[in-house]
């Protein structure tokens, strides 16, 4: 180290650089202890040792120079054939490297700290003294030696003299040529994202102040009328005051000018409208590439782990890793870490059996663990599977009634998602005993607590005797979430859409007290009511009770409840944001955002909902029997729509007025079921993928068999010119979407085919 200079500022970078060197080398190490021979990985391990023990030696950090000079000489001992890369040579290098990581985050703290090596240092020694040999037969033939010492003697590692920036180089990637890398603090990023979120504001309110405009230049024009007709009634009567003649001048002067320049304004607007959104839109996809990381940065743990834990529990398991390169927003990689780690603790401790219990079961001797990344819209899902005994549902149903979780006498029926619910709650294990791994009932409850914080979903698969399978289906990012919007007598929330199984109408009279609850019965079951009008105490709208009410049904832990909402209002990307401080996270709310129009509304937690037991049954008292009547006819209706929650919105208001509805996701879609069954009309958005609704509509009317079939199209586009094409296509009515109402729909309805 340079005396007289300040080398503190350094650390940060020397931390940073160095946790990922280190993370590296386990990757390394792990590959070349599963094939010896490889000497492409033994040159990556000497080059990556060695630049550590530079840079900490540039940095004064003895301790750590000591320690990587200790495994450096392990490995050009391996090279030189003195030595070999036995398991146990293995196991002693990877507590060097934990060793070297618990360091290194330590001089992040405080650069001038030391950490006694003394005894991991005398174990590399003894290693060196022994030439690595445990007796086992996993060392290599003289050959494979000869083969390594060969291959790396062609490239020597000169001594570092000066601190030198490499690029870190893994057996599996090669550096490509030209592409500039830089490290960037996660605060800086964490900056420019909050900076977008204020933009992302603005812009809503900026829309906002448009259509605010747009109602003005509205009432300007109807002012304009209003006066043109004062004007003609004075025309007819006789001559009045001739100074009120020149104010009615002046003030029709003063109207063309407002007019005209809130038409200039408006124009100003949209143009400035689109600048502002490509900006936004360019600025989102910067950010959010900045903040997404690759799942290998987890992943990369997982070998790691597994090896250590298959050496503890005498198991032979094989990991099959896929989908690394998935990314995923760099706060949920890290709030993954502590999941996965007890997930894999719990296949290989509880699921994969010992290896006489395996070949005794007619399996192979070693056990299979896959861990899993795919996307899939804008979801991930992370899949961990094991090949072992599964889970024990009679065991699991013991348990929870010893524990007082279930009655004797409900334990019969119960579904597989409710059994495995069990194992989600605190404390819960089936483990006769407890130890430092498992057994003490707290790894699920942090998978499912952290599942529920990011809004996700759980879901396990298991089959006795041949494995089980956890699937964690998550946002790519929590930075902006799609929700719908609802109101709740007279306050504006948002769900999460991820929370959402389905949205419904149901009818007040058929809202019963069944199994000691308020439920309803719907598709087959009986499903719990509450109303969250009254739940959250809210006051209610002055208005008559209609005969259906808005349903969300949602579902956690095994339990399906339905919520009934005032109204359902729309769905839309909204900024998402924790609650922080004192606030930090309340029950049923997992955050909040703002609107275009400044108002800043909750986001509720469906999941802390449905498993709220003193929420359970809690409804209006006021609900009456009431009953619609319907027409004989059965008629049918086909909705082609993408969206599912307005696909579904559409299907439940339709359906409870008497009618059957199918559904079609795209224009192509609907096609095909037109001329596969008999419809009565057909219901269309317009921006849909492979087919839209113009050229749906338009292939309708060229047909023969549905030329004269009734279309209503239920779109956002408002402009004159797109209500002009649908005319022109064949459309029968045109609803836009911020106008919609189920009434709007259903008299539409009425009107082109009747009840």
């Amino acid at each position: 180290m340079l005396d007289g200079f300040d080398i503190s500022i350094f650390v940060p970078k020397f931390a940073d650089e160095n946790k990922d060197r280190i993370q590296s080398l386990n990757q390394s190490i792990l590959a070349f202890e599963k094939n010896p021979s490889n000497a492409e990985v033994l040159k990556v391990i000497l080059r990556e040792v060695h630049t550590l023990k530079g840079t900490a030696k540039m940095m004064g950090f003895a301790d750590i120079v000591t320690l990587s000079h200790k495994i450096e000489d392990i490995f050009v001992k391996v090279r030189d054939g003195g030595l070999q890369p036995t398991k146990r040579l293995c196991d002693v290098v990877f507590k060097a490297l934990d060793k070297l990581a618990d360091m290194v985050e330590v001089k992040r703290k405080d650069a001038k700290s030391l950490i006694d090596i003394e005894s991991i240092c005398s174990q590399i020694e003894v290693s060196l003294r022994d030439g690595g040999s445990d007796g086992t037969k996993d060392e290599l033939t003289q050959s494979e030696v000869d083969k390594v010492l060969s291959a790396v003697k062609q490239e020597q590692i000169p001594e570092l003299k000066i601190p030198v920036e490499q690029e870190k180089t893994s057996p599996q990637t090669v550096p490509i040529e030209g592409m500039k890398t830089i490290r960037i603090g996660l605060d800086k990023v964490d900056a420019l994202y909050n900076y977008l979120v204020e933009l992302i504001i603005a812009q809503m309110t900026f829309r906002q102040r448009g259509d605010d405009v747009i109602k003005l230049n509205h009432y300007a024009k109807q002012l304009k009328a209003l006066k043109a007709d004062v004007h003609a009634d004075m025309s007819t009567q006789e001559p009045g005051d001739r100074k009120s003649r020149e104010d009615i001048s002046r003030r029709h002067n003063v109207e063309e000018l407002l007019i005209k320049e809130i038409a200039r304004y408006t124009e100003c607007y949209e143009t400035d409208m689109v600048k502002l959104d490509t900006i936004v839109e360019g600025i989102r996809q910067q950010v959010m590439f900045m903040r997404m990381q690759p799942i290998s940065a987890i992943f990369d743990m997982a070998a790691r782990i597994v090896r250590d834990l298959s050496t503890q529990f005498g198991k032979e398991v094989e990991l099959i890793i896929s989908g690394a390169g998935v990314e995923l927003d760099n706060n949920i990689i890290e709030m993954l870490k502590d999941p996965l780690l007890h997930l894999l603790r719990n296949a290989i401790d509880h699921g994969l059996e010992e290896p006489s219990v395996r070949i005794a079961a007619g399996k192979k001797k070693t056990g299979t663990l896959s861990l899993q990344a795919k996307q899939e819209g804008g979801d991930v899902l992370i899949i961990i599977e094991d090949d072992g005994k599964g889970i024990d549902k009679e065991l699991v149903k013991e348990s929870a009634i010893r524990k007082g979780l279930l009655q004797p006498d409900k334990a019969q029926g119960l579904s597989d998602e409710a059994i495995y619910a069990f194992i989600m709650k605190p404390g819960f294990s089936t483990s006769k005993i407890i130890t430092d791994v498992s057994g003490r009932g707290v790894g699920m409850d942090v998978v499912k607590t952290v599942i529920d914080r990011l809004n996700g979903n759980l879901i396990i698969e298991s089959n006795k005797g041949v494995g089980t399978r956890f699937i964690l289906k998550l946002p790519a990012t929590i930075a902006l979430i799609k929700v719908l919007i609802i109101r709740v007598g007279e306050m504006i929330f948002a769900i999460p859409t991820s929370g959402i199984e389905q949205i419904t109408h149901i009818f007040w009279k058929d809202v019963k007290t069944l199994e000691g609850r308020v439920s309803v019965f719907m598709a087959g079951q009986t499903v719990p009511i509450i109303d969250l009008v009254n739940a959250f105490n809210l006051r209610k709208e002055d208005e008559q009770k209609p005969e259906t009410a808005p349903v969300i049904i949602s579902r956690s832990g095994g339990r399906k409840i339905g919520f009934i909402v005032s109204e359902f209002m729309h769905e839309k990307e909204v900024v998402f944001r924790e609650f922080k401080g004192y606030l930090r996270r309340p029950r049923y709310f997992s955050g909040v955002t703002t609107l275009g129009t400044g108002e800043v509304i909750l986001i509720l937690n469906m999941q802390e909902l449905v498993l709220a037991r003193d929420l359970a049954g809690i409804i209006s008292k006021d609900v009456t029997a009431q009953t619609v009547k319907r027409g004989d006819k059965k008629l049918t209706i086909l909705i082609a729509e993408d969206s599912l929650i307005t696909a579904e919105l559409e299907k439940n208001i339709i359906e409870n007025s008497g009618y059957e509805v199918d559904l079609a996701v795209d224009g192509m879609d609907a096609l095909d079921k037109l001329y596969t069954k008999k419809y009565d009309l057909l219901v269309t958005d317009i921006d849909m993928p492979r087919m839209n609704g113009f050229e749906l509509t338009a292939k309708v009317r060229a047909g023969k068999k549905y030329k004269d079939i009734p279309v209503i199209m239920v779109t956002a586009r408002e402009k004159l010119e797109d209500k002009r094409r649908g005319i022109e296509v064949g459309a029968d009515a045109y609803i836009l979407k911020k106008e919609f109402d189920q009434g709007n729909l259903l008299n539409t309805i009425k009107k082109l085919i009747g009840e």
